[in-house]
């Protein structure tokens, strides 16, 4: 054999005894409830790491759960990936979070973490059979056992030594590990990603700055917070003469509601010309037809419809709306209670230019008003415009609305606001 050939051979020999080079593992943290943000960041990271050829995704899990549609929308993106994903349960991965879990080519659990607790929301038939299903599946996708999984949804499943009916499946990491519905216990995402079989190094996929906003506008609490300053300030726009600060408050909240719901991919943009045809009706009945009857009926009710919908989920839509009608009439009430006393009010609804050409008359007081008599020249909604001695003033009537050319009498002065009732008897 000449000496080039033995260099040669001896070239690879050491080249085979080298470690072989290690890729790249994308990693990606689901922490915190489970919808449709977290699913545009996972999906987006799958994709990212295939396009860039990495050796695996690495998925770290920690949540007590979410939306069913986000869950099964993420599961479905890991299991069409073409990049092999591990899902790494740091805490815990309860609920949805189960069902993300199990979808991973390799499943990683975390001393002292836990998975199951996959319970429904509303716990009907329906929904169970439906989910359950979707565990099943799922579990033999990956070769574990279906019916261990179905346990973690259904309660009516026994399973002798593992679980009783009347329960729903809980598992402990050692547990999972024994029934062999997680492949392996480690510490950290690195052990996790070396249980697995990989040896690449991790790369973070960061979430970007529209993910953290629409993950908190897209939130129940934030949702529900947003629904009810728009319904308010809408509401205490409609009672107050103009257009202030109160409508725009409440439309700048309802199209960050929808702009958040629609970019995240729960609501569609149908849900926008409902709401808008809805608050059309609405004002329709406010200001045009007399009494309250089908147009402001089906006005509330596509407005509701339309926010109910862009939840994409029946408990959070639900829980959302109530909440945001149960603190927006507590807002109207302190409004109309608190507000006609502040400046705030009058900087707030103040919308139109008091000149002189209009009718208006400067005042320096408006105490000697008390008594006076004079006529409605809007709809006291209970807030209007009204001519009083021949000025035109701004004011509140005590309680029910008052129709336009209606006698009235001013009752009272209250800071700015001039609190008048319909006139029914003579002046004294």
């Amino acid at each position: 054999m000449s000496r080039a050939k033995t260099l040669l051979i001896l070239f690879f020999c050491f080249l085979l005894t080298l470690p072989a080079v290690a890729g790249q593992i994308y990693y990606l943290t689901a922490s915190g409830t489970v919808d449709n943000t977290m699913y545009r960041y996972i999906s987006r990271g799958i994709a990212a790491a295939e396009e860039e050829g990495a050796e695996a995704v690495l998925v770290e899990i920690d949540t007590f759960g979410g939306l069913v549609d986000s869950a099964v929308n993420i599961r479905d993106a890991i299991l069409e990936s073409r990049v092999p994903v591990i899902t790494f349960v740091k805490q815990r991965a309860w609920s949805a979070g189960a069902l993300i879990s199990l979808a991973g080519n390799r499943l990683v659990m975390a001393p002292g973490s836990s998975i199951g607790a996959a319970e429904t929301r509303p716990n009907e038939e329906k929904y169970i059979s439906a989910f359950r299903k979707e565990f099943q599946a799922t579990a033999e996708t990956r070769g574990k056992d279906p019916q261990i999984a179905a346990a973690m949804v259904d309660a009516d499943i026994s399973i002798p030594d593992i679980i009783e009916a009347g329960k729903l499946l809980t598992l402990t990491a050692k547990e999972a590990y024994e029934l062999r519905i997680a492949d392996a216990i480690a510490g950290t995402r690195e052990a996790a990603a070396h249980a697995a079989g990989y040896q690449g190094k991790l790369i973070p996929v960061k979430k970007t700055l529209s993910d953290t906003v629409l993950g908190w506008i897209t939130h129940p609490v934030i949702s529900g917070f947003l629904l009810a300053m728009g319904f308010s300030g809408l509401v205490l726009e409609i009672l107050t003469a103009g257009w202030g600060g109160f409508g725009s408050l409440g439309l700048i909240s309802l199209g960050l509601f929808f702009a958040g719901h629609y970019y995240s991919g729960s609501a569609s943009l149908n849900l926008i010309p409902m709401f808008a045809v809805g608050l059309v009706l609405l004002l329709l009945e406010f200001f045009v037809v007399p009494g309250f009857g089908l147009t402001g009926i089906g006005g509330i009710a596509l407005i509701l419809l339309s926010v109910f919908l862009a939840f994409n989920n029946f408990s959070a839509g639900l829980a959302a709306v109530s909440v945001a009608l149960l603190v927006s009439v507590i807002l109207i009430l302190i409004g109309f209670k608190k507000l006609p006393k502040s400046r705030l009010w009058t900087k707030l609804s103040l919308g139109t230019s008091l000149s002189t050409e209009a009718g208006y008359v400067s005042r320096t007081t408006k105490a000697d008003m008390v008594g006076k008599a004079g006529e409605a020249i809007t709809a006291l909604r209970p807030s209007g415009a009204a001519l009083i001695e021949g000025e035109r003033v701004d004011v509140v009537s005590e309680g029910g609305w008052i129709e336009p050319k209606t006698k009235i009498i001013v009752t009272k002065i209250e800071g700015p606001r001039i609190v008048v009732r319909e006139y029914t008897e003579p002046v004294e």
